[in-house]
């Protein structure tokens, strides 16, 4: 079953000068409960693929089965994002604490993404925060994790 995203997360796409092309998908408070919603039914297996648009293209995310690195492939008018469960479980973890906490711990993740059966980088999917807590210093970090 392929499902469609399309409420108010925006995705566009942003090329490198060496040809990689990173996928920013923009999540804001709206849209969090419904996306980790889709990113959970395809991680059990209970949907095949998701669906959102990107500025005239679609971007068709999947769960990769049969390689050991979060793959993507351009054809004519789409991208396909094939994510090992890893990497989708670490956007379910993200967008469910978002949406629990009504704001994100960091502003966003990074999902290096390579050529199918090649392992070379050509893009980075990218997972932004509408609302997200402050950074913190270095010594605020040291001193909530009890080290010096």
């Amino acid at each position: 079953m392929t499902r469609t995203l399309d409420g108010n997360e925006t995705a566009r796409l942003r090329a490198h000068d060496d040809g990689t092309v990173d996928v920013v998908v923009q999540v804001d408070r709206l849209s969090v409960g419904a996306f980790a919603l889709e990113v959970s039914l395809l991680l059990r297996s209970m949907s095949d693929e998701l669906l959102f648009p990107c500025e005239g293209d679609v971007v068709i995310v999947s769960l990769c089965k049969d390689q050991g690195l979060s793959t993507m492939a351009q054809g004519a008018s789409q991208f396909e994002v094939r994510l090992l469960r890893r990497d989708l479980e670490l956007m379910e973890s993200f967008l469910l604490k978002y949406y629990r906490d009504g704001r994100a711990e960091v502003d966003h993740i990074d999902i290096d993404l390579y050529a199918p059966y090649s392992g070379v980088e050509v893009g980075t999917l990218i997972l932004r925060a509408g609302d997200s807590a402050p950074g913190m210093t270095a010594e605020e970090a040291m001193r909530i994790l009890g080290i010096g």
